[in-house]
């Protein structure tokens, strides 16, 4: 029998001790047969894989030679990154900054979803790919006075923050073929369903982790005179070969469509 607290009344059982909070992002591999996600899913984080990637120093040392750098690369196999996920097991992340145009067709019982991913452009060496944001923490901010070649001024807002995201090492800029980035689907949906779905469709990268595993992610926006904004983006990129791009429900984790690349 439950005690009762000092007024007599029967000592209410927490949400905690009631269930078992679940992680707010995956821990295990995702399951790439799965239709259904969950509730709420989040996808695997992009900042903590990327500190443990760092921690387990999956850059080149210079004084390390090529076949020793790849010997102890492939013995990165059995290391959990996060959670029980291996490196070499199936990622999915989620852009949940990422929105789409969405349209319900109640005729044809079709939502139709356009839209575009992929808009970063990241390098490796001197190579270019499509990637794409994920995560951004404001650092710091400051103002100061700019003037453009028409001597005309204004007061610039400049921002610095720290990103984390994914490049595509199997989508380079000079193979990048016509609309690839392109998203422009119909989702065939009945009314109940299509209420349940429209705008809380999310995307969600899935793939696996590539050579280099880590670079770095540098970006910026210029301040005009119009938009007198400027922001400066430093950080990581995790380097996956992307497989398939998903769209499902965030609210109730139903997955919609599966895309090959």
């Amino acid at each position: 029998m439950q005690a009762a607290n000092a007024q007599g009344a029967m000592k209410p059982k927490t949400a905690s001790s009631a269930a078992k909070k679940r992680p707010a992002y995956a821990q295990e591999p995702l399951e790439t047969w799965t239709d259904e996600l969950g509730p709420g899913y989040k996808g695997h984080a992009c900042i903590p894989i990327a500190k443990r990637l760092h921690s387990l120093k999956v850059d080149k040392d210079a004084f390390e030679t090529t076949a020793a750098h790849a010997d102890r690369m492939d013995a990165l196999g059995k290391e959990k990154i996060v959670g029980s996920t291996l490196i070499g097991d199936t990622f999915g992340f989620v852009d949940a900054y990422r929105s789409f145009s969405e349209d319900y067709d109640a005729d044809r019982g079709t939502l139709h979803v356009r839209g575009i991913w992929g808009a970063k452009m990241q390098r490796i060496g001197d190579a270019f790919f499509v990637a794409e944001l994920l995560d951004s923490t404001q650092l710091s901010t400051r103002s100061y006075t700019a003037a453009n070649a028409y001597g005309r001024t204004a007061q610039v807002t400049s921002t610095t923050a720290r990103g984390c995201g994914l490049l595509f090492t199997n989508i380079p800029l000079k193979l990048l073929q016509p609309n690839i980035r392109q998203l422009d689907v119909s989702l065939e949906l009945s009314p109940e369903q299509a209420r349940l779905a429209i705008y809380n469709i999310q995307i969600m990268f899935v793939g696996k982790l590539a050579p280099p595993y880590l670079s770095g992610y540098f970006d910026f926006t210029r301040p005009t005179i119009k938009d007198p904004r400027e922001k400066n983006w430093e950080g990581d990129n995790l380097t996956i070969e992307l497989q398939q791009v998903w769209l499902f429900n965030r609210k109730t984790g139903r997955v919609y469509k599966k895309i090959d690349i």
